[in-house]
């Protein structure tokens, strides 16, 4: 099943959010976003050796960020002191999270959305089944990042003898 380039970009965005906030946790805001440009820029700058020239995409890549960390900085100093908490702080790991978001990456090949039972079928796949926390445990965190589940199906598959038929 091939997703369209619209449907691609919005699920690509949602679980690129979702890392981020895996990353980050509860504090997590847009302020994130832009110190995430800003680190991106110091890299860029540093890697530069003194006499090269930046290409068109970098360039306009800074001009942007410029221009919304201006904006920004217009608004409040408030919001200027939200983005200096967000480049001083430090990235975390859960590796639980992260396993979950892999798998349910993995799982919306097949559909999207994708039921809890193909997110944990990609998740023992990939990570093995002494990994797999409990179902509840994963709903609420695929909850947390905001991240559709597709309902699965109840009762038995369509087509089966009744237990009384036998």
């Amino acid at each position: 099943m091939s997703l369209n380039d619209d449907l691609a970009a919005e699920i690509e965005a949602k679980l690129d959010w979702a890392r981020q906030k895996s990353r980050y946790g509860r504090k997590y805001s847009p302020a994130f976003e832009l110190a995430r440009r800003i680190k991106m820029i110091r890299r860029m700058l540093s890697d530069r050796p003194a006499d090269a020239k930046s290409n068109r995409v970098e360039i306009k890549f800074m001009a942007e960020t410029a221009r919304i960390l201006l904006r920004a900085a217009t608004v409040t100093s408030k919001k200027l002191r939200e983005i200096a908490d967000a480049l001083d702080t430090k990235e975390t790991t859960d590796p639980r999270q992260k396993h979950i978001l892999d798998a349910y990456e993995a799982a919306i090949l097949n559909r999207y959305p994708p039921t809890l039972a193909s997110v944990r079928k990609e998740f023992v796949r990939l990570f093995g089944n002494r990994l797999w926390p409990h179902d509840f445990s994963v709903r609420k965190t695929l909850q947390m990042f905001r991240l559709p589940l597709a309902d699965d199906t109840v009762g038995r598959p369509p087509g089966s003898q009744s237990i009384r038929n036998r």
